[in-house]
């Protein structure tokens, strides 16, 4: 088999433009998308002879700069962060509870149905400077800044300097 036959040229199997990140959650079959401002949630349905196809299932969150997801407080998270010159603005949502479904040794998450997908904003709260970056913790959330680290602890929303 020659090296061209064995290079498929690339098949656009979503239509989106200006995308800035994506991250696929393959326990719960989804691929949310950061493009042109907006979060978008999509389901995936794998076929095994086919390319994967994509169902939209709903825009989370207009204008979000950048978004992280993972799992804090015994939850599957996704932390939307929105900057401008000053302050940022941090929206938590949350995979449905329902979803969820414990064993006697952890918690066992089924894919749910297509049509049952459906992310609940957990927790929202206002950071007062301009933050770059974030990243989840088992208890909370560290945000970075030109003035350093902060924690928040998801629970009180309680905003913490993280010190060395």
């Amino acid at each position: 088999m020659a090296d061209s036959d064995a290079r498929q040229a690339a098949t656009r199997i979503l239509a989106a433009t200006d995308v800035k990140q994506i991250a696929v959650l393959e326990v719960f079959q989804l691929l949310v998308v950061l493009a042109r401002g907006n979060l978008q949630v999509y389901a995936i349905s794998a076929i095994p002879s086919s390319p994967p196809t994509f169902q939209m299932l709903q825009t989370i969150q207009i204008d979000c700069n950048t978004f992280i997801e993972g799992r804090s407080m015994g939850k599957h998270l996704i932390c939307c962060l929105k900057t401008s010159m000053s302050s940022s603005t941090v929206k938590v949502l949350e995979v449905e509870a329902s979803r969820v479904k414990a064993t006697d040794s952890q918690s066992c998450i089924e894919p749910p149905a297509t049509s049952a997908i459906d992310l609940k904003l957990w927790k929202e709260f206002y950071i007062p400077y301009k933050s770059s970056e974030m990243s989840l913790t088992e208890s909370g959330l560290c945000i970075a800044s030109k003035n350093g680290l902060d924690l928040v602890a998801l629970d009180t929303l309680e905003l913490k300097p993280f010190r060395y």
